[in-house]
């Protein structure tokens, strides 16, 4: 993942745009560099090196309690070591040090406030920020020493530095050796400083062995984490950039199956209306070979099933064979929907009804029933899947017993 790391001042983004910063590959090296925040581009991390001035390592007699609850005491613990007032201070725990004591990274809240706000203006959100000192390699007994032109930091242990004069040596060095104690030695790294420092009148000032190392840079200088200034109201949200990142695809998900399944509905409801769209003109050709010639049809269904009715109802002469058999045929009817007449036709005795769709049970129902009426059934398959139904007159007299030979 690439990595943009910006170097901000103490003046630096009040007035302008000015910052330097650097584009980092995944290797490490750096990819490209600027000092205009107009010009920096967009990057999947991005980390603040805020230079060493601007923050102050306190140890302070702190209570033992856990960093949740030890966070919110932190301004009003370092008030008094300090020319501001709490509500002005941005101080961070960052662990014990060897005598006990709490040791805290202490900065201006005021400043972090605009600057980060700068930065969100220009779309930049950073993850991590530590002092200049922090990125210094340290090794256990050594102090570590960066010179810039301007003054110099120097590093002590893993959670304590501090900015110092630029003195040769700094006088700033020689009060930290009377109040801490002598290293095992002092490594020089230089920065911005283009001269480099007398090694052998270092060592006689300060009286510890003093080594000279190669130039520092802190564009590629490892990322080791260990302190990090945005905490508390500074924290960067994390949490929820993790959660949208993780229900953004979720949420494309279940709307992509949404839209398939509306799809699926509109194609569902095309055949339908495509299958009621045929069976409305069947039943619409049916009504014009049944109904009388130049009836309306509105209702196929139910204006054939009327007529039916009608027969059925009429009570019709002795002799009139075809009114008999109609109304024989309603009463023989199953009362469960049934395939679709789609043609009657009487001659000579027999009625032919003839079915869109052959449902064996229905009609083995009507069948069934008009043989207990005395008549006699024959059927065949039609065209496209329909049957044939044949009624032929009653073979016993309607409500009698059977003729004799």
């Amino acid at each position: 993942m690439s990595e943009l790391r910006l170097f901000l001042q103490r003046e630096g983004l009040l007035d302008g745009n000015a910052c330097a910063w650097a584009l980092l590959g995944r290797d490490g090296l750096v990819q490209r560099s600027g000092a205009s925040l107009d010009d920096a581009p967009r990057a999947g991390t991005c980390r603040l090196v805020l230079s060493g001035e601007q923050v102050a390592t306190l140890s302070l007699p702190l209570p033992r309690l856990p960093e949740r609850k030890l966070t919110p005491l932190l301004a009003n613990a370092v008030e008094s070591r300090s020319l501001e007032e709490a509500e002005s201070l941005h101080a961070v725990f960052s662990g014990w040090d060897r005598a006990g004591q709490g040791v805290c990274q202490v900065l201006s809240a005021p400043w972090l406030e605009r600057a980060l706000a700068r930065l969100a203006e220009a779309g930049i959100h950073p993850a991590e920020a530590v002092p200049e000192w922090a990125l210094l390699p340290h090794q256990p007994g050594e102090w570590t020493v960066l010179l810039h032109e301007a003054g110099c930091l120097v590093r002590f242990d893993e959670q304590q530095g501090m900015a110092l004069d630029a003195g040769d040596p700094p006088q700033g060095l020689r009060l930290a050796l009377a109040a801490r104690g002598r290293p095992d030695r002092v490594r020089i790294f230089t920065g911005s400083r283009l001269n480099a420092p007398e090694v052998e009148q270092w060592q006689a000032v300060l009286g510890v062995p003093v080594i000279m190392a190669e130039a520092w840079d802190w564009r590629t200088a490892p990322w080791t984490g260990a302190i990090s200034l945005l905490s508390g109201r500074f924290a960067p949200r994390r949490g929820r950039k993790e959660t949208v990142a993780v229900l953004r695809p979720l949420g494309l998900g279940l709307l992509g199956l949404a839209l398939l399944h509306l799809l699926g509905l509109g194609v569902e409801w095309g055949r339908w209306a495509l299958e009621h769209r045929n069976l409305r003109a069947e039943q619409i050709a049916l009504a014009q070979q049944v109904l009388p010639a130049g009836a309306a049809i509105v209702d196929p269904a139910f204006q054939i099933g009327q007529m039916l009715q009608r027969l059925q109802g009429g009570a019709g002469s002795a002799g009139d064979d075809m009114s008999t058999l109609l109304t024989d045929l309603g009463r023989a009817w199953p009362g469960l929907p049934g395939p679709v007449l789609s043609g009657l036709l009487y001659s000579e005795g027999t009625l032919q009804l003839e079915f869109a769709s052959r449902q064996a049970d229905w009609l083995g129902q009507l069948e069934t029933s008009l043989q207990a009426m005395g008549y006699r059934i024959g059927s065949e398959p039609s065209g496209q899947g329909g049957v044939t139904l044949r009624i032929l007159g009653a073979i016993t007299p309607r409500g009698g017993a059977a003729d004799g030979p």
